[in-house]
């Protein structure tokens, strides 16, 4: 595994405070495995969206190709007509970069008949998002993946 930038632990520390009194929870992003984003939508670890959309700003100022990896599916608070507006917003504001670096997301769905259904989702995310998703069986699998699609950016 390559060395931490300095930069990357700047962004770590950014990216995952240590308060956790949010007002409007979505999901945590953990940096410490860079470019290997993970997401994650664990309630006790949430963030506002401000600050989920930040954070994966400053993922795309670095100028260097990244992926998500996330193991679980997101919470509720997706629905949220505000969080959604807000993400669109930002998502106009970064398409060209998102475009560029984001070179997929891996979700994890161990369970064959709960992937088949991510699969089918898979293709209205990328459509949206601008970048595909990736359906995987296990940790070790995403990891290849990853890898895969980081070799070829």
């Amino acid at each position: 595994m390559t060395q931490l930038l300095l930069e990357d632990m700047i962004s770590i520390l950014i990216c995952i405070p240590d308060r956790i009194d949010v007002l409007e929870p979505t999901m945590n992003i953990d940096t410490t495995e860079y470019p290997f984003v993970r997401m994650e939508n664990s309630p006790a670890r949430a963030r506002p969206i401000e600050e989920v959309l930040e954070c994966i700003s400053e993922l795309l100022a670095r100028g260097r190709p990244f992926v998500f990896v996330s193991q679980d599916a997101p919470d509720d608070a997706e629905d949220q007509i505000d969080t959604r507006r807000k993400i669109v917003t930002w998502m106009k504001a970064h398409r060209t970069e998102i475009r560029r670096l984001i070179k997929g997301h891996l979700q994890i769905v161990p369970e064959p008949d709960q992937r088949a259904e991510m699969q089918g989702f898979s293709m209205v995310f990328a459509k949206f998002w601008g970048y595909p998703m990736f359906v995987v069986a296990s940790a070790e699998a995403a990891r290849a993946k990853a890898e895969s699609l980081l070799a070829g950016a």
